[in-house]
């Protein structure tokens, strides 16, 4: 009995505390081998989640270049594109490389033939001229993805092809590099509005393409400050850019006046749009590494985009949307000096003026011209921004307790400001003579135009005067500024001029008195300010400046008379008025070296174009 109750005992004993170890070592091993696997493969989804997010972003962004007019894409990049996108490292010269192919790239000319910011084509321009888009993942993952868009020179070499690139940067998260999504595409130029059959991707309508923009002018005031040097004994600016004052870390200051746009496009459907953007102020410290809206230097420019379009598919925008307006935040920004110097910088945009869009298929628009409007059932936009009795448009540099008036725009009782661009379609119903087509068949007519009057606008003014009772008024002064412009294109409007006013007076010392110049759309002129002086117990200040005054200007293309192979176009705008005041800054402790302010003070003319393709079976 003892000898069985001692085998089963030997049967039943278990595993020894060696082999436990061993298997659960081996055990461990598996297990980290598997969670090692599964770590790897989440973070391997995590990038192919976001690789298909970059692929999205990059698809719609073609999608939106192929949708818009040639007219727009023809131009290219807006002049401007890479400093309005904080830089660009794909981008050398006039050469797109990405992921070692190289692109030509196909960027507007700055002046009457760029882009037209007021009325943004995104993702190829902004309101800044920014062709960059910080998009993130709608998943909530976290990821964000940079998205760039580009028109480049066709590969093929066609003239009447542009080719299309889009640039979707993202960040893998298995090795934390960069990469690269890219797309590419050719639009091709349509024929009489219909689609080449040798290029269109699917059969488009045989319809007639009407389009046509417009954009108020705005005043923008840009200041900057550069060193000095000794040259024949005189004092003189040199190329190195300085602080605006001792010692402050900004080096550039933008203010710019409110701005409206209006648009509409007619192909089988119309599209109308409306943007109004707000005044701002902008501060840049000139370091590509920093964007001034991360440092809070970016206030004000806020804009609203207003669309209506009789498509009846399902998504479109509506026949008769809401009116919207800007924000309109308080843009008032300053700087202050160091060194022992009571100096100080102060803007302030116009941000207390009302803005409002208008778009509609079906109800009337206004123009603001008098008695004008834009018939009910005839797509139309409008943006009109109103007077401010509260705030004026201003860069003043205060230096030891008495104002430097750099720039000022001037609102309220004796000095209105108003702003308005408008666009319309008519198909069966005639506009008139403020509007433009005024005779209506066929495939009908578009127009667009703008006007505007601005206060007084005043640069170079001291308080209590400049020395010895000079230019008592500021050095230069601007009066009774209106301007306007209309476009118009149609089956009855193939090469009719555009019509394009200005009215005002520039008024500037010459040093022994001010000179009087009445403006009109063809004045064309250029003319040196009198230097004048001021002083404080601490700083001397030495003024000149320079004064232009460009025409205004439209070009036509009629090479084809029945507007079938080649559009049937028009591109006008009023001139500009731009002063550049140099203000020598000369501390008398020497402690500060002499430096120079410059202020350039631009007012932009409005401008309007129109376009008109005629269908090949018309």
């Amino acid at each position: 009995m003892a000898y069985r109750r001692r085998k089963l005992s030997e049967r039943e004993d278990g595993f020894t505390l060696v082999e436990l170890v061993v298997a659960m070592f081996v055990l461990a091993i598996v297990i980290l081998a598997i969670l090692t696997v599964q770590a790897r493969a989440l973070v391997t989804n995590a990038d192919s989640q976001i690789r298909q997010g970059a692929t999205a972003y990059a698809n719609e962004a073609m999608e939106e270049l192929r949708a818009m007019p040639w007219n727009i894409l023809r131009k290219g990049l807006a002049s401007n594109f890479k400093t309005a996108a904080g830089g660009d490292s794909f981008v050398a010269g006039s050469v797109l490389t990405v992921n070692g192919v190289n692109y030509a790239l196909r960027v507007a000319p700055s002046g009457a033939g760029d882009q037209v910011l007021a009325s943004p084509w995104k993702p190829l321009f902004d309101t800044t001229g920014s062709n960059k888009q910080v998009r993130t993942d709608p998943s909530g993952n976290g990821a964000t993805y940079t998205v760039r868009a580009y028109t480049v020179s066709d590969p093929a070499g066609n003239t009447d092809a542009v080719g299309l690139v889009t640039v979707v940067t993202w960040q893998k998260r298995t090795n934390g590099e960069f990469e690269n999504t890219v797309l590419t595409s050719t639009a091709y130029a349509p024929s009489g509005g219909c689609g080449d059959l040798n290029n269109a991707p699917f059969l488009a309508s045989c319809q007639a393409q009407l389009y046509a923009m417009s954009s108020g002018g705005n005043v923008v005031i840009t200041v900057g400050a550069s060193a000095t040097t000794v040259s024949g004994g005189a004092v003189v600016p040199t190329s190195t850019q300085a602080p605006l004052l001792p010692n402050a870390s900004a080096y550039s200051l933008q203010m710019a006046t409110a701005q409206s746009g209006a648009r509409v496009a007619n192909q089988q459907v119309s599209n109308v749009d409306a943007y109004a953007t707000a005044g701002g102020v902008v501060l840049d410290d000139l370091d590509p590494n920093t964007q001034p809206e991360a440092l809070g230097w970016l206030k004000g420019l806020d804009s609203a985009t207003l669309r209506a379009s009789n498509d009846l598919v399902a998504g479109a925008p509506p026949a008769n949307p809401a009116d919207i307006s800007p924000a309109g935040a308080v843009t008032t920004t300053s700087l202050s000096s160091g060194s022992g110097l009571s100096m100080q910088l102060a803007a302030r945009a116009d941000d207390t003026r009302s803005g409002v869009a208008d778009a509609s298929t079906t109800t009337a628009c206004a123009t603001g011209i008098t008695a004008a409007t834009i018939p009910a059932g005839s797509p139309c936009s409008h943006t009109v921004f109103g007077n401010s009795t509260a705030t004026t448009g201003y860069a003043i540099l205060t230096i030891d307790g008495t104002d430097l008036q750099l720039g000022r725009v001037l609102h309220g009782a004796g000095n209105a400001s108003a702003d308005h661009a408008w666009s319309g379609r008519f198909s069966t119903t005639a506009g008139t003579a403020n509007t433009g087509c005024t005779t209506v068949s066929g495939a009908g007519c578009v127009s667009a135009g703008a006007n505007r009057t601005a206060g007084e606008i005043n640069i170079g003014s001291v308080t209590g005067g400049w020395t010895g009772g000079k230019a008592a008024n500021g050095i230069v002064r601007i009066t009774g500024y209106t301007d306007s412009v209309m476009a118009q294109r149609g089956v009855n409007q193939k090469n009719t001029a555009a019509s394009l006013t200005r009215t005002g007076t520039v008024s500037y010392w010459n040093g022994s008195t001010y000179a009087n110049v009445a403006l009109g759309a063809g004045t064309s002129a250029g003319y040196t300010t009198g230097t004048v002086e001021w002083e404080s117990a601490n700083i001397k200040v030495t003024a000149t400046g320079r004064v232009t005054i460009t025409p205004s200007q439209q070009a036509s293309v009629y090479t084809d008379a029945t507007c079938k192979n080649t559009a049937c176009e028009v591109n006008a705008s009023n001139g500009n008025i731009t002063v550049a005041i140099q203000y020598l800054i000369t501390p008398k402790s020497g402690a500060v070296d002499p430096f120079v302010i410059s202020v350039t003070t631009q007012i932009n003319g409005s401008s309007a174009a129109a376009t008109f393709t005629e269908s090949p079976n018309a």
